[in-house]
């Protein structure tokens, strides 16, 4: 069976589960907002899957393979007009 939250019940949840956990709504809703978590929107009201929490949260970190822009953190030249 699917364990559909809202987002301070899983917050709840998860304090129970471990009640060290530095993880917070405002975190929660951060991860939704981005698409860390998916979520389930019904009406104003955002659902989350418990599951899928516990599954991210208990994945590694990785740091990202992506390689930064060319241009970031250099010096580009702007185009000027003169007239």
């Amino acid at each position: 069976m699917v364990r559909v939250r809202s987002i301070p019940e899983a917050c709840q949840m998860l304090k129970a589960d471990d009640p060290d956990s530095r993880v917070t709504v405002s975190m929660l809703r951060r991860w939704v907002a981005d698409g860390t978590i998916p979520c389930i929107k019904v009406g104003r009201k955002i659902l989350l899957n418990y599951d899928s929490v516990l599954e991210y949260l208990s994945t590694p970190c990785v740091k990202s393979s992506v390689k930064p822009d060319a241009e970031l953190g250099t010096i580009r030249p702007v185009p000027v007009s003169v007239k």
